[in-house]
């Protein structure tokens, strides 16, 4: 019973991989919303800043690689990837 919980708890690197992907392309497709006041904006997109980076991938590594998309590729739970951070 602890194990399970603890595997759901403490995601896997499938669903680390997951999330990522998905805040990588809340990242993307970032723009700001008709009639979006700035700190709103600003809040929108530091929240997917930091879910980025709670999940181990900082603008540094970002900026790194170029492109989100190279980001992506990188990362991917293939093997072949050098892992999620």
């Amino acid at each position: 019973m602890w194990q399970k919980l603890q595997i759901i708890h403490e995601a896997n690197d499938d669903v680390k991989w997951n999330r990522m992907e998905m805040f990588i392309n809340d990242l993307e497709n970032f723009k700001t919303k008709p009639r979006e006041s700035i700190e709103d904006m600003y809040s929108e997109f530091g929240k997917i800043i930091n879910d980025l980076n709670a999940l181990g991938l900082n603008m540094d590594k970002v900026a790194r690689f170029g492109a989100l998309e190279d980001v992506k590729t990188e990362l991917e739970p293939n093997g072949s990837s050098s892992g999620l951070v």
